[in-house]
């Protein structure tokens, strides 16, 4: 039996079963996860929440009404009372809403003995303007009693209801709204997708939030026609968990989860990283230390990929049967350079079917005339100087996939033995070149990417890895922003010939991704490595330390289009100009990275001499490239990194920032702090 749940303008009501007493609790805002790992997002500042929410989502698409009753909402089990053309039965539903609240109303559309309006008011309110409402399972409801609060892993459908009508109204529900199914979807791993409900005087609308599309549904106004209000309410309250938007394959107890994996049990122990979850659009990553039923000790990842995205899985078994066919004595360990699969596959949901964003939807995909856009609230724009044009986010249909991996990791961004943090490196070059041999490029080389484990390095998310004369089916700009190479981040060649292609050895082939590309990711994180970070017991120099932050920030500015960025790898000259705002233990370092940025220009124009862009200079190149990363490695001993750039005299805001898939080809959700 579903369990059943009401609201009311200031309470919820959870009925856990026919012989239990309803619960009437404080509707108050959800109490927030202690994380504040974002200045701006993560901040208990509501407002500057809302503000990185609004900006992300944009406008959202509009849907017909009917379109989203007939492919969002599947039929409940059992019928309510009000479904029926019943004026007195309407007419009660209206004045309840109108006078009593959303309790009242919901009590008399479901028509449940067992769910009872609790109208006294146990908090305060601004009659104005009733906001945070929601449902919330029922399960939930021993532990809401003892603790007197609510989390947002509880709510099922945020309500925002306004009695004012009007512009004002309507762009805070609007905001509150987003706010709200974003939280949702990023503290709850259970969520696939969520509802939502707005209302300003009578005019109302519903919402539907998945890792690939927001909708909003045309306005209707609950008096003229109460029934698709009705219709929602009896939906929240007799769906079952599924249908809810809950993964059943992912089950709570107390802070850990139990997960399948590809038909086995995985027992998280500790949440290593959930910032791709930030995001609401995009593949919503979430990564845990834990275990199996089995003992098996193992890291499990969680997120949505595109739906025909190759698996990593997949991906990887098939390099390690072409990387055992090699006749090769010499080659490299595989398993050194690459992690190893426990299990992995899709997600299914109870009756076997595949988790998808798609199907979600009845399997329609949405279609928009027009946009709800609220970008003009002055939450969506802090600096009004700098509206940019919202981007309007295409849907992109996904599938809910898993995959464990027996070596637990350190990602990159964590390293601050800046001697493991080059064997990291010189790792990475090798199993690029492993790639390379057996003709494929990575095309995600990051921070979040390249893992320390054992004393050596590891290269992981290979769901992007592709052979280097596929056409991509997907965006080219593949990759994370700061570590993706200028060429790639610009999507055209620069470094032809200074006099085009006229001489007949040069030709022009279509701009592709190759080997190079995944190569300069590594002298980005190397440079990253020595800008970024301050370095542990160092004299403090002001002036220097300014100009460090200064070059960081234009050399990372998380953007694609930054012609500072491509100009310090590009034009010999700009990056040695640089060296002085690094601490002088530094320099030699610096030196390397600008061998290595030689090395890999000169690289470059060699390869525009051939049509494929791929020529046997590459490996050389990459066996440069190690033998220059061992001597970094040799030069980095007894330096400690201090993340960040918090110099003493100047202590920075810091934030983790992601990339949007949307924007990128690659959500790229790797943390980094940086000043703000």
């Amino acid at each position: 039996m579903a369990p059943k749940f009401m609201s009311t303008a200031s309470e919820i009501v959870i009925q856990t079963s026919p012989n239990s007493d309803p619960i009437f609790l404080d509707l108050g805002n959800p109490a927030k996860a202690d994380r504040t790992r974002d200045a701006n997002y993560r901040s208990s500042n509501h407002a500057q929440g809302q503000t990185v929410v609004l900006q992300e989502l944009g406008p959202v698409p509009v849907v017909e009404l009917d379109w989203f009753l007939s492919n969002l909402l599947p039929e409940a089990s059992s019928k309510s009372n009000m479904e029926n053309d019943s004026n007195t039965e309407i007419g009660d539903f209206i004045k309840n809403l109108t006078s009593g609240g959303i309790g009242r109303a919901v009590a008399t559309a479901t028509g449940d003995p067992k769910i009872k309006s609790h109208l006294s008011q146990l908090s305060k309110k601004n009659n104005e303007s009733q906001r945070d409402g929601f449902f919330a399972l029922g399960d939930e409801a021993t532990r809401i009693r003892a603790t007197g609060s609510s989390e947002w892993w509880d709510i099922i459908c945020p309500i925002e209801f306004n009695k004012s009508r009007g512009k004002a109204a309507f762009e805070n529900n609007v905001a509150e709204m987003k706010w709200n199914l974003n939280h949702i979807m990023r503290e709850d791993p259970r969520r696939r997708f969520t509802f939502g409900i707005t209302i300003e005087g009578t005019d109302t609308r519903f919402w539907f939030a998945s890792r690939s599309v927001v909708l909003v549904s045309k306005s209707f106004d609950f008096i003229k026609d109460p029934r698709p209000l009705i219709r929602m309410m009896h939906f929240l309250t007799h769906a079952s968990e599924e249908q809810l938007g809950y993964d059943t394959t992912m089950h709570r107890s107390q802070s850990q989860l139990s997960i399948n994996v590809g038909g086995r049990v995985f027992r998280t122990e500790k949440l290593l990283d959930d910032s791709a979850a930030n995001s609401l659009l995009g593949r919503g990553t979430r990564v845990w230390s834990g275990f199996f039923e089995d003992g098996t000790r193992a890291v499990l990842k969680d997120c949505w990929i595109e739906h025909d995205r190759q698996l990593e899985g997949d991906v990887l078994t098939t390099l390690r049967e072409q990387h055992g066919k090699l006749d090769d004595p010499e080659k490299p360990d595989f398993d050194d350079y690459f992690l190893t699969v426990v299990a992995h596959g899709k997600a299914r949901l109870l009756g076997g079917a595949e988790d998808d964003t798609q199907e979600m939807m009845n399997g329609e995909v949405p279609v928009a005339n027009n946009w709800l856009d609220v970008t003009d609230h002055p939450r969506a724009r802090p600096d009004p100087q700098k509206v940019e044009r919202a981007v309007r986010h295409a849907f992109k249909r996904r599938c809910h996939y898993r995959i464990s991996f027996r070596d637990v990791a350190t990602p990159l961004y964590e390293v601050v033995n800046l001697q493991d943090y080059m064997t990291a490196l010189r790792d990475t070059a090798v199993a690029i070149g492993i790639l390379h041999r057996l003709g494929y490029v990575h095309r995600d080389i990051s921070s979040g990417n390249v893992l320390l484990y054992d004393g050596g390095g590891r290269l992981s998310d290979l769901e992007y890895c592709r052979s280097s004369s596929e056409p991509d089916r997907h965006d080219a700009r593949t990759g994370t922003p700061d570590f993706m190479s200028v060429e790639v981040a610009a999507g055209n060649r620069l470094f032809v010939p200074p006099n085009g292609y006229g001489h007949p050895a040069y030709s022009s082939p279509p701009f592709q991704y190759f080997t190079l590309h995944d190569a300069e990711s590594v002298w980005w994180l190397f440079a990253f490595a020595l800008f970024s970070n301050g370095i542990q017991d160092e004299s403090p120099d002001e002036d220097r330390e300014d100009r460090q932050v200064e070059n960081a920030e234009d050399m990372f500015p998380m953007s694609l289009n930054s012609a500072t960025r491509q100009n310090y790898f590009v034009i010999p000259g700009s990056f040695e100009e640089m060296k002085d705002s690094l601490p002088s233990v530094l320099h030699p370092l610096f030196d390397i990275a600008e061998d290595l940025r030689c090395q890999l220009g000169q690289a470059y124009r060699a390869a525009e001499l051939t049509e494929t862009l791929e020529l046997g200079g590459v490996h050389l190149t990459l066996l440069q490239l190690r033998e220059t990363l061992d001597d970094a490695i040799r030069l980095s001993q007894g330096i400690t990194l201090v993340p960040g750039l918090e110099f003493d005299h100047k202590r920075p805001a810091i934030s983790l920032v992601e990339e949007s898939e949307e924007d990128t080809g690659r959500e790229g959700v790797k943390k980094r702090r940086r000043r703000i």
